[in-house]
Order: structure tokens, then sequence, then C-alpha cells
């Protein structure tokens, strides 16, 4: 609950200290690599090649895609640390839930524990500090709250669960293919363009999911 609640709190002042086509492929294309070494070494789970190719073929698709940022790194030099930090506060998360979930014995048991007890210090907080605000927040974005809520439980709830079928270090890779569907929506439904390059960098991430797949 301690892990996530800062990493909550990290994404936060990432995003506010940067671009978002920045901050996010830097926390979640560097954190899959982060975590498989650190399984690797420390929990001794086995990969294969395959594993490792399909690993570093998602993040250098990942972090290509925010190949602008790089430019004007320099002058995002907070996001990129933050961004940095976050990564490892992500990769203490996978490995503790990934853990956790195989001790408890009972995956929907823990999934459901954790997302009822990681909103209760964040929520606190807020109603301390800034309660009208909350009430303002809630009253007009309660909806698409709640939509969102439940999508990153059965989201993360999803992976959580494989997780007990397979090793964490492919799991946390494979979520990160996440980022095609955001290429595919940013395309269709809000007209953005992103060039021949960054359609590379999608065709780099689905590569590392197939090659996780299949070798």
């Amino acid at each position: 609950m301690a892990i996530h609640c800062l990493y909550f709190c990290l994404v936060a002042v990432t995003y506010r200290t940067g671009d978002l086509s920045f901050a996010y492929p830097i926390m979640r294309g560097s954190a899959p690599l982060f975590t498989s070494v650190l399984t690797a070494v420390i929990l001794g789970e086995q990969i294969g090649r395959g594993g490792w190719l399909g690993i570093l073929l998602l993040c250098a698709g990942i972090l290509w895609l925010a190949r602008d940022g790089w430019k004007s790194a320099h002058s995002q030099k907070l996001t990129l640390t933050f961004g940095l930090l976050n990564a490892v506060v992500i990769v203490a998360y996978t490995v503790v839930d990934g853990l956790g979930v195989r001790l408890s014995g009972n995956p929907s048991s823990y999934i459901l524990w954790l997302f009822l007890l990681i909103p209760l210090p964040l929520l606190s907080w807020t109603l301390l500090t800034r309660p009208g605000a909350f009430q303002a927040q809630l009253r007009l974005r309660w909806k698409p709250g709640i939509l969102g809520g439940m999508c990153t439980a059965a989201s993360y709830g999803l992976a959580l669960w494989a997780m007990t079928l397979a090793p964490i270090a492919l799991v946390a890779g494979l979520r990160e293919t996440s980022v095609i569907f955001g290429t595919v929506f940013a395309c269709l439904f809000l007209k953005e363009r992103f060039g021949v390059l960054r359609y590379a960098a999608a065709g780099a991430v689905t590569a590392g999911g197939i090659a996780i797949k299949l070798f």
C-alpha cells in the first residue's frame, strides 16, 4: 500500500514538471527492464532468450516514443529525474505484488484488498488538506472517476493473476504493450499524427510482445 501511494504521488509530480509524451515512456519504458534484471538476480526466475529479446524490444520501442522529449531533456531534467525514480518504484510494487499474490493463495482476495487499502491514505490526506477541491471534483467527475477506477482494478488485477502463472518480468513487459492501443486510439479518436518513426516504435513493442509469446 505504501509503495503504491508513493507511486501515485510521483506520477502527479512527474506530470507537473514536464510533457506527458516524455514522462510516460520514461516511467513505463525503463521499468520492465529493471524488473527483469531484479527478478532474474534475486528470485532466480528463468526468462529465456526470447523473453529477454522481447523485453528489450518492448523497452526500446516505448522509450523511442519519447524521442521528441529527449531533444528537450536538458530543460526537463526534473521530469527525467522523477520519471526514472518512479520507474524504480514501479519495479518495487511489481515485484512485491507479484510475490504477494503468489503467497496469498487467493489472487482475487489479494487484488480486492489491495484496491480497498490503497486509496485510504491518499483520500484521508486529500480530505484533510483540500476538502473543498475534492468535493468539487467529485461532483464534476464522479462518473469517469468510477469508470477509470474499474478499468485500473481490472487491468492490474489481470496482471497480478497472470503473475501467478508466468514469470513476473514477462507479465510486467507485456503490460506495456498498452502503448500500442494508446497509439491507435490517439490516431483514430483524437486525430493525432504520429509519423513513421512512432509507428515503427509501436511496431517494435508489438514485435517484443510476439517474441515473449513465441520464443
